[in-house]
């Protein structure tokens, strides 16, 4: 595998999982009511338990993709001279 190869993995990883991040806290930040409305027919919790799960479920996630992901992206850019 290449370092091209490595750095255009981590790279579209990087924008999908940030992606993904914004797509989760638009959400709960526009619309909270609807998305507890939806999950507390699956899950039964009380509101304050509901925003910390999902809070702490978004800093938990940024952090695995800025370790996991971003991180070896920039390490590959700056060696490679991308």
């Amino acid at each position: 595998m290449t370092y091209e190869t490595l750095y255009e993995f981590f790279k579209w990883c990087s924008i999908c999982n940030v992606v993904l991040l914004a797509w989760w806290a638009i959400w709960i930040m526009a619309a909270p009511n609807f998305v507890f409305k939806m999950h507390s027919k699956w899950f039964e919790m009380p509101r304050e338990q509901f925003n910390i799960t999902h809070y702490k479920g978004m800093l938990y996630f940024k952090i695995v993709v800025i370790v996991f992901f971003v991180i070896p992206w920039f390490v590959l850019w700056k060696m490679g001279g991308f």
